[in-house]
């Protein structure tokens, strides 16, 4: 938590209206390989990133803030992440994207929303993308 606190005190000093800031957090170890942390652990450091905002910048702010989770989140495991209490939503990247190109034989594209403890998960399917 010390890196992520630093991490945020360097931008958090650049930043005089917190109305449409989003923090993201990933873990450096889970960046481009697949890897996700657990439940818990994605708790604890949007616990402690909450905490932090509370001490060094203001109780209004952490009202105002969405703390996301970026870590290799898919299908499999946003549920269990969303039901944190202190993960807002999800920053989806590469690994995250991983198509079933199995369920349309015709090339259409297929937009689900899919509802997530109280978080909307947009999923975009597209058959034949390798």
């Amino acid at each position: 938590m010390d890196v992520v606190a630093a991490q945020t005190k360097a931008i958090a000093e650049k930043i005089s209206d917190w109305t449409n800031i989003v923090l993201a957090y990933e873990p450096v170890w889970a960046i481009g390989t697949g890897k996700v942390s657990t439940p818990t652990q994605a708790q604890e450091v949007h616990d402690g990133l909450r905490k932090w905002l509370h001490s060094n910048v203001s109780p209004t702010v952490v009202e105002l803030t969405r703390i996301i989770y970026g870590g290799s989140v898919n299908g499999a495991n946003c549920k269990e992440l969303a039901a944190q209490p202190d993960v807002d939503g999800f920053l989806v990247g590469g690994a995250s994207l991983k198509v079933n190109r199995d369920r349309y034989n015709d090339g259409s594209i297929k937009h689900s929303l899919l509802k997530q403890s109280s978080l909307d998960l947009l999923t975009i399917e597209t058959p034949g993308l390798k």
